[in-house]
């Protein structure tokens, strides 16, 4: 689910397990709707996949033993951009991958994937694999000139290039209020690792169902997102909790899409002109 086709991403707030972020703060970023998790060193070095794996089990272990409480780790991005293994990644988000040097930007603000979706990896045999990446395109230690480089991006995105986008960021300087000042004042939302995670998704063919839990400070911002036609099915009604819900369709990049209203509920979505019985749903 995207918002006006932009979806930014996390907020997610990295820490090293032996940093400084209190316990009790990490509970307040948690409650705040921050998804909270352990940021990954190999001390910027590329290792063998086994010993990545190895480096990943003693973080993941360590950070829930200094923050007790917060939920299990769903994203995460390894520092200094080392790149060793994707495959044996044990969560369900990777981060790593962002628009960077600034030498190479020049002030440029740009993207490096074609919608800037989450996309699974697929495993050294070709077939998909649970894990995702999301590249981010919004960093504050990318060289560019803030605040005006965040609002370009998100002009764009709401513009006729009609992209999603997502960010991280190191806690460093000011580039979180201005990225909340920028999208608060377009009506962009910020969704986190965990919500986007939260989904529920299902499928059987005919039906897509998903579970939208929205924060009552995103409001209605929120907009959902699904292809207009799906394995040659067209989308023929969209329901929340039983109740019908319009949508639009919308044409981005030569694909058709059905952009539609998001609040807390059972989204269900039926492709093929016709209405199902319950007893054929998938949930």
């Amino acid at each position: 689910m995207l918002a006006r086709r932009v979806g930014l991403l996390p907020p997610h707030r990295v820490v090293y397990p032996n940093g400084g972020l209190s316990p009790r703060k990490a509970l307040a970023y948690a409650a705040d709707g921050f998804a909270v998790g352990m940021h990954v060193n190999t001390g910027c070095n590329n290792v063998l996949p086994m010993d990545f794996a190895r480096i990943f089990g003693r973080d993941l272990y360590a950070f829930p033993t200094k923050y007790p409480g917060l939920p299990p780790q769903r994203g995460s991005r390894t520092h200094c951009i080392a790149w060793s293994d994707w495959v044996s990644t044990p969560i369900r988000i990777d981060l790593s991958y962002y628009y960077w040097p600034g030498s190479w930007i020049q002030n440029r603000p740009g993207f490096l994937t074609g919608s800037g979706l989450p996309m699974r990896f697929a495993d050294l045999d070709g077939s998909m694999i649970d894990v995702c990446q999301a590249a981010s395109h919004l960093v504050n230690e990318s060289g560019m000139r803030f605040p005006s480089a965040i609002e370009t991006q998100l002009d764009r995105a709401l513009g006729p290039q009609g992209y999603a986008f997502e960010t991280h960021y190191d806690f460093t300087d000011e580039f979180d209020k201005q990225l909340t000042r920028a999208a608060k004042a377009r009506g962009v939302p910020l969704v986190s690792v965990q919500q986007l995670l939260d989904g529920q998704i299902a499928w059987n063919g005919t039906v897509l169902t998903f579970e939208a839990l929205v924060d009552r400070r995103t409001g209605t911002m929120l907009r959902g997102m699904v292809p207009a036609r799906i394995l040659g099915k067209e989308l023929f009604a969209i329901s929340r909790d039983g109740l019908p819900v319009d949508h639009d369709t919308e044409t981005i990049k030569g694909f058709a899409y059905a952009m539609f209203p998001v609040q807390s509920g059972v989204y269900r979505l039926v492709y093929g002109g016709r209405q199902i019985s319950d007893a054929s749903s998938i949930r």
